[in-house]
């Protein structure tokens, strides 16, 4: 692995800011994921760590206030210095931003009151303008229209109105400032890295399956130029569900199902992204959706079975999951919901067996669902309490080998 770390002056983006903010650029094989600005008071920490102000794999950076400057990666930044750290498959930008004041000078002949009002016209002109580039950017039916909070239909217009929707933001607006990571939404914890907690780097270990799929890229310029080209907006979708903007995934999603309703295959991923953000209503509901169309489906089946039990319908949960053992008793699937179900009971030694053999039949899974089985290990609340024990990572070591997690204390 190389690095290069380069050093200079720039005026860079946010002159005129307040002093201490620092300017956050990562881009993941050339593609923007991460664009903001932090207010750096004390200490705070970026990357692959749990509670990270700004969340990317590969990397973590530690960010420190001293006096007027800033501590990064060994070196103080004054005001409008930067830093570069280039990775493989991973750069990071970091800008200290220059603080610049503009001084009014009173002269008697200046019109204040005329200079109030035709500020308000230009803020209000300025923000009806953007406010209607956004709009006409958001697909219809979404949650806005469904009372969403003034912050998440921000967030949700600025992963739509960016030339580079990779680019979700993880925290609401009004955290952003503080570094807050994106708060707990919906029926459920949302589905993150634990890996500080339980010692092992069950996060990391996911990330080496997460496929690099070079028609990302041209499919989000394509959807700049066109933007109901479903497909590419497919692709964009899975690319942020693999990287883990869960949120910007169900928004285009969302926007698929629009426009194709019995989209079943928009659905199902729909519904994942949905558990992912601890939305298990809305994940219900969409399994709910598929069935009616495909009373066999075996995911939708599994995925009813799985969302009734984390939102504590067990006897409702227990009757989806006997149907889904009639219709595939040996899919590897059943398996899983099967682990949830133990797992919601707090039986984790009845799960961990479920686990096991799911990760046994591993191989007659496509890609896309070993990804989402790796996926479900590494980050799913419901079995933190095995990414605790050594008995998770005692199974994982005896069929997986050299490829299992690995502890990182």
């Amino acid at each position: 692995m190389t690095r290069r770390l380069s050093w200079g002056r720039t005026a860079g983006p946010g002159m005129g800011l307040p002093m201490g903010r620092l300017h956050v650029q990562v881009r993941m094989h050339g593609l923007l994921i991460e664009d903001c600005l932090l207010d750096v008071t004390s200490v705070m920490v970026i990357g692959d760590v749990a509670g990270s102000a700004v969340v990317f794999p590969g990397a973590s950076v530690h960010i420190r206030r001293v006096g007027k400057a800033l501590l990064v990666l060994g070196r103080e930044l004054q005001e409008g210095e930067e830093v570069a750290l280039d990775l493989p498959s991973l750069s990071i930008r970091l800008n200290h931003v220059r603080t610049e004041r503009t001084v009014f000078k009173r002269h008697e002949s200046f019109d204040w009151r005329f200079f109030a009002a035709a500020l308000v016209i230009v803020l209000i002109g300025n923000w009806v303008d953007a406010t209607n580039a956004w709009l006409e950017r958001l697909p219809q039916g979404t949650d806005v229209e469904a009372g969403q909070p003034l912050h998440q239909m921000i967030t949700l217009m600025q992963g739509a109105s960016g030339g580079e929707r990779i680019a979700a933001v993880q925290v609401p607006i009004e955290g952003a400032r503080s570094g807050a990571r994106e708060r707990e939404v919906g029926e459920g914890p949302v589905h993150r890295n634990d890996d500080k907690l339980t010692g092992v780097g069950y996060h990391r270990w996911l990330r080496v399956m997460v496929p690099s799929d070079p028609m990302v890229l041209e499919a989000d310029q394509r959807l700049d130029v066109e933007a109901e080209d479903t497909e590419s907006r497919r692709i964009v979708a899975q690319a942020a569900y693999n990287m883990g903007h869960y949120r910007l995934a169900s928004w285009h999603y969302r926007w698929i199902l629009d426009r194709h309703p019995g989209d079943a295959h928009a659905q199902l991923r729909l519904a994942w992204a949905e558990r992912r953000q601890g939305r298990h209503k809305a994940e219900l509901a969409l399994y709910e959706a598929v069935l009616a169309e495909q009373p066999r489906s075996v995911f939708a089946l599994g995925g009813k079975a799985m969302a009734q039990a984390r939102l504590g319908y067990i006897t409702d949960s227990q009757k989806s999951f006997d149907e889904m053992t009639v219709l595939a008793p040996s899919h590897i699937y059943t398996e899983v919901a099967g682990a949830v179900l133990e797992a919601v009971r707090g039986r984790d030694d009845l799960a961990l067996l479920s686990l096991e053999r799911a990760i046994e039949g591993r191989n007659h899974l496509d890609r896309e669902l070993q990804l989402e089985l790796r996926r479900d290990i590494a980050v799913d609340p419901i079995f933190s309490g095995l990414r605790s024990s050594r008995s998770l990572r005692s199974v994982l070591r005896k069929h997986l080998g050299a490829a299992s997690p690995r502890g990182i204390r």
